[in-house]
């Protein structure tokens, strides 16, 4: 459409992985599979796109991509325009507390956070460090010495003060407040 309307500085590669991570805690949560699938189909399409994303918008701020639901276009544009999701800070709120904040360390998305948290008690990064030089993690189901060192490590580099290695910062990108 290639109207003036201001956006964020966003890339389609940190739109896609906001749009994943929605989809996956729809999953967590036991939302409707269909819903999660669009979300995972919008993240596909907006990877696949060539123009900036700002071509898409319409004047009224929807983004408009053949394939997309008018919920979705409407999310979309606002993900675009202002570089944040409220729809994200409502599904991130269906995790557990400790789970959102173990997902600022590499490695460990909304499904792990979960399971750290569920399985064993984790809500902090200090506890992930503890748990991963106690070899807990490693007994974990599925879980080795080689995964729970990449999770041990990352988990030391925030706490180092060293972000997580995306194209996004996932808390911001959402709004999620950290500090209560």
């Amino acid at each position: 459409m290639n109207i003036n309307i201001p956006v964020a500085n966003i890339s389609k590669e940190d739109v896609a992985e906001v749009l994943l991570r929605v989809a996956t805690i729809l999953d967590l949560a036991g939302d409707n599979p269909y819903r999660s699938l669009a979300y995972r189909r919008a993240a596909r399409l907006v990877l696949a796109t060539t123009r900036p994303l700002s071509d898409y918008l319409t004047p009224r701020g929807r983004f408009e991509l053949p394939g997309l639901g008018a919920n979705l276009r409407r999310k979309l544009g606002e993900l675009v325009i202002t570089g944040r999701l409220r729809f994200g800070i409502e599904v991130m709120a269906r995790l557990p507390e400790g789970a959102t904040a173990l997902m600022a360390i590499p490695t460990i998305g909304p499904h792990l956070a979960r399971r750290l948290h569920d399985e064993l008690g984790i809500d902090t990064i200090d506890d992930v460090v503890a748990a991963a030089r106690d070899g807990k993690i490693r007994r974990l189901h599925g879980f080795g010495a080689r995964k729970e060192a990449q999770i041990l490590r990352g988990a030391l580099d925030v706490q180092a003060g060293f972000p997580k290695v995306l194209q996004f910062p996932a808390a911001e990108m959402l709004e999620i407040e950290t500090a209560a």
